[in-house]
């Protein structure tokens, strides 16, 4: 049943004539017969009764009347609830995973898609994430974003940060060498938090054979505080520096980077992957340093 159809029925119920609504309706007397008919047939009901002086309602017409209406109103607010879809991204957002990419081209972006909006849902679960998110950033983990549905998107790199009490002796470095890590409680992501831990890991038992290595699943703000209490030192993902106090957190000397991007749904809507290739086509590969570009 289309609403065109409800409209003319509507119409031809209110001037009590089918000439009277294709008046009202800028069209033929027949174009509003045949919709009448039209819709009879698909409710198997006679909605009218017809004579020379015009027609009026049947009784399942009469009932119709109000359906008809309550059918429109309902159709309306579909419309307006859809219609928010049409031009809207919703992006993940959480405090791993900030938009720093995103706030900083949709300037540029609405210049050209004037209508776009964006709605920011808050990241709960990362093991359950909302099905209404498009996508969202941060550094390429293969749990648990992919297992999910979610591609991703290199757009940039990412160095490491360390984090660690005001009590350590190392605080007072602007930027740790490797060497500082020696018989040191070092707690890093495991493989399931960044693809590439696994290649730090392997990198760091490598230059030092007396590191105590202690891993986590998930990064959260409980874990950033113990590093700024314990006698630990915590590495992050630079754009997570920030998570910390800013005297407590440390350059590191060795280039080892983190891959980071977009995730995406590969179903996404025109609209988004119109922003995620200008996204690419800006960064191209940049480099991160304390959540800024080099």
């Amino acid at each position: 049943m289309y609403n065109n159809e409800l409209n003319t029925f509507l119409l031809v119920a209110k001037n009590g004539s089918f000439s009277g609504a294709a008046k009202e309706m800028y069209v033929s007397k027949n174009a509003v017969m045949q919709q009448i008919n039209l819709l009879e047939s698909h409710l198997d009901l006679t909605l009218f009764n017809r004579t020379t002086h015009g027609v009026t309602l049947t009784n399942a017409g009469r009932v119709f009347v109000e359906e008809a209406h309550k059918i429109l109103e309902l159709s309306e607010q579909i419309d307006q609830n859809l219609a928010r879809y049409k031009n809207t991204i919703f992006v993940g957002s959480g405090f791993l995973n900030p938009p720093i990419l995103i706030k900083k081209i949709w300037h540029q972006f609405l210049k050209i898609n004037p209508k776009s909006r964006i709605d920011f849902i808050e990241i709960a679960d990362y093991e359950n994430l909302s099905r209404n998110i498009d996508l969202f950033e941060g550094c390429y983990a293969e749990k648990p974003f992919l297992r999910q549905g979610f591609s991703f998107c290199k757009c940039a790199t990412s160095k490491l940060v360390a984090i660690m009490p005001p009590s350590d002796p190392l605080v007072k470095r602007n930027e740790l060498r490797i060497s500082d890590l020696e018989e040191r409680q070092v707690v890093i992501p495991d493989d399931s938090a960044y693809r590439s831990m696994h290649e730090i890991e392997k990198f760091l038992q490598d230059k030092i054979s007396n590191i105590k290595l202690e891993k986590y699943n998930s990064l959260t703000t409980a874990v950033v505080n113990n590093a700024q209490i314990r006698d630990e030192i915590l590495l992050v993902p630079d754009y997570l520096g920030t998570l910390a106090n800013p005297n407590l957190v440390k350059k590191v000397d060795w280039d080892l980077k983190i891959d980071y991007g977009l995730y995406y749904r590969p179903d996404s809507s025109e609209l988004c992957q119109k922003l995620i290739e200008t996204i690419k086509r800006e960064f191209n590969n940049v480099n991160f340093r304390f959540g800024k570009f080099e």
